[in-house]
């Protein structure tokens, strides 16, 4: 009995050491997405908003999130950044892979506004490390906009500290006369904003004076998450007349969110003494050389009609040729405009072209731009059937881990979900090693396309060396 009692006790501690010893089941990989305004209140007109998403997978990400336009009305909203910041954190027994994105929202009037429903696509790893696509909806928010005390009659208004104005001319007034110009120019700058939403620079109109705006030069600048923005607009006036000409003041006011008042810098007019053209006189002198001009154009048109009448034949086959040449090109120019088409998308969506641009952004040393066209081109590299990773073109070029420099050099970029500055970064040997991989990639891809042929068409010759 006893010893029916221990072989019992033994088969069930084997079977549960067994159960113990066997892999648990995959888990199921899942995906979430979550959105919040910063700031979520006390919102201004003009005032910069970041609205964050932040998508999580507890499977690695095979590509990045792909992240749809935002339009709301009367309001700017743009992403001005490409690329998300990369974050993990743990719950429970599992670890989340994440990416951070943001658009930056600009309400330019007051009240309420809603922030529709996003979806972002997101493809990651399943349970079996095959890409899973998912689409993720954000919840709809809103957010009211107050519009800042005093300025209710203004045109536009922006929501910054301050804002940096200059202006300058390229002309001087001591050296004008009738149909000279003068250009002026004025250049506004801030922080925590975007050039569009910088106050509009209207020019006067003058009398006696022509006045031609340039097209309004907007740029902004974003260095880890701080955005500064500059405008720039120009009026030139071309004077007509002699005279004196007084160009008015500017008034550029904005809204100081922190001291919760309205602060303005005026720039001031300038004054323009135009003489007159002295070539724009009439003498008898002028009257004699008008005459001669009439005689010398009366000429010139007598002699264009007698080389009409003596070259009409060549002229008649000219217009024949070119009638021909329009039919020709109205039957064939749409399908050769086709064929064009095709032959540059060809050439852009190649394989060479994206390692071009990957060897240019090497050669400029921005490590940001190198990392995007990295992945471009080895996504390229990659067949469609396949995921675009370095393990997969490893095996094709019979090399172990050989971009491990590379890879090495991408992490310590996005620890702590910070980019370092890229000035650390060796571009130009990155590119070496990158080069090198990519020749050993294409010429095992050669050898290996030569004896698929030689494999898929075989030929037996006889002696006579003819095929049979």
């Amino acid at each position: 009995m006893r010893l029916t009692l221990a072989l019992a006790l033994m088969l069930l501690t084997g079977q549960s050491a067994m159960a113990q010893l066997q892999d648990p089941p995959p888990r199921s990989s899942h995906a979430e997405i979550s959105a919040y305004l910063e700031p979520k209140d006390s919102i201004f007109v003009g005032q910069l908003v970041r609205l964050w998403l932040e998508v999580k997978s507890t499977g690695r990400f095979i590509r990045s999130p792909r992240y749809p336009d935002l339009n709301i009305e009367g309001a700017i909203a743009i992403m001005p950044e490409q690329l998300g910041v990369n974050f993990s954190e743990g719950r429970g027994d599992d670890t989340l892979i994440g990416q951070r994105q943001r658009y930056v929202i600009i309400p330019q009037r007051a009240g309420k506004f809603t922030i529709p429903s996003l979806t972002i696509t997101v493809t990651i790893a399943d349970e079996n490390n095959q890409p899973k696509t998912i689409q993720l909806r954000t919840k709809p928010l809103a957010m009211t906009a107050t519009m800042p005390p005093g300025a209710e009659n203004l045109a536009s208004i922006v929501t910054v500290q301050n804002i940096s104005v200059d202006q300058k001319y390229d002309r001087i007034s001591e050296m004008l006369k009738a149909g000279d110009a003068v250009t002026r120019t004025i250049t506004m700058s801030a922080n925590g904003t975007l050039a569009l939403a910088l106050p509009k620079i209207v020019f006067s109109e003058l009398d006696g004076a022509q006045l031609y705006p340039a097209k309004t030069i907007f740029e902004d600048k974003i260095n880890r998450g701080t955005y500064r923005a500059e405008r720039t607009d120009a009026a030139t006036y071309v004077f007509s007349r002699a005279g004196e000409f007084s160009l008015p003041p500017i008034k550029v006011t904005w809204f100081d969110p922190d001291t919760q008042t309205l602060k303005s810098e005026e720039l001031p007019g300038k004054n323009f003494s135009v003489a007159p053209d002295p070539l724009a006189a009439s003498t008898p002198e002028t009257k004699t050389q008008q005459k001669s001009t009439s005689s010398q154009i009366s000429s010139i048109i007598v002699t264009m009609l007698e080389w009409l009448r003596t070259n009409i034949v060549s002229l008649t086959l000219a217009c024949i040729a070119l009638y021909l040449a329009t039919l020709i090109w109205r039957r064939y120019a749409a399908a050769a405009m086709s064929a064009v088409r095709s032959f540059i998308s060809k050439v852009l969506n190649s394989e060479p072209f994206y390692f071009l641009k990957f060897r240019q952004a090497c050669t400029k040393g921005d490590a940001n731009e190198v990392i995007k066209a990295f992945w471009r081109w080895l996504d390229c590299l990659t067949p469609e059937n396949r995921t675009a990773t370095v393990e997969f073109l490893s095996r094709q070029s019979k090399q172990n881990d050989p971009l491990k420099p590379t890879r090495d050099w991408q992490q310590d970029r996005y620890h702590d979900a910070l980019l370092k500055t890229s000035a650390t970064t060796d571009t130009r040997k990155i590119f070496r090693i990158v080069s090198s991989f990519r020749d050993k990639v294409l010429q095992a891809r050669k050898v290996t396309h030569v004896r698929d042929n030689v494999e898929l068409n075989p030929r037996s010759l006889t002696s006579g060396g003819k095929p049979t």
